[in-house]
């Protein structure tokens, strides 16, 4: 008589190799901490560097017949409105406050807001959001409240309609989590108008 050897358990289960495989990495990706899906984006830096003293708030002027007044803006300001994009055709070219403009970088355009400043933006057909520097002027279009960049329209999930109807908040405003969709008010938030 010879000796054999007991047979391992999982060479009586005649198991593929393959389905093996899948079932380990399922076992293991199950132990894997899951993320919850994010709008919200790291607040961004300019993309190339701004000349020293670029922070203004600015003089008023004339685009078109139509004067605009820059302003500092009370805390926690929230306003609504149109935004559109603006990229290719001034890519490269200066912005308000003298940075150079990246259309694939998060920025945007407002007529009066301080320079730089950055604020919460958030398209209201499909509650996106994300943290916008605004470091350039404009749109300089009848009933827009913003221009941004082509990268954050891409974001905001409106570069193929063109346009798409904002809420624009001051960062003081809101309290932002980057693990979150939705971010709560720290105080009462007082509506204005696009035009004060």
């Amino acid at each position: 008589m010879v000796y054999q050897p007991p047979t391992p358990l999982f060479s009586t289960l005649q198991l593929p190799t393959r389905t093996t495989a899948l079932l380990a990495l399922a076992l293991l990706s199950a132990c894997a901490p899951m993320r919850e899906p994010t709008t919200a984006l790291p607040i961004p830096e300019p993309a190339h560097a701004a000349p020293p003293g670029s922070a203004k708030v600015g003089n008023p002027y004339t685009v078109s017949g139509i004067t605009y007044y820059p302003k500092e803006v009370s805390e926690g300001f929230v306003v609504e409105g149109t935004a559109s994009w603006y990229g290719k055709q001034f890519h490269g070219g200066t912005t308000a406050n003298g940075e150079k403009f990246d259309m694939n970088t998060i920025s945007a355009a407002h007529t009066t807001l301080p320079l730089p400043m950055h604020v919460r933006v958030t398209n209201l057909q499909n509650d996106r959001w994300l943290i916008v520097r605004v470091n350039d002027r404009g749109p300089f279009v009848k009933k827009r409240l913003l221009d941004l960049s082509k990268a954050a329209a891409t974001e905001l999930d409106f570069l193929d309609q063109g346009t798409a109807p904002v809420r624009i908040e001051d960062l003081s405003a809101v309290e932002l989590s980057l693990d979150a969709h939705t971010s709560t008010p720290e105080r009462p938030l007082k509506r204005r108008s696009a035009k004060e």
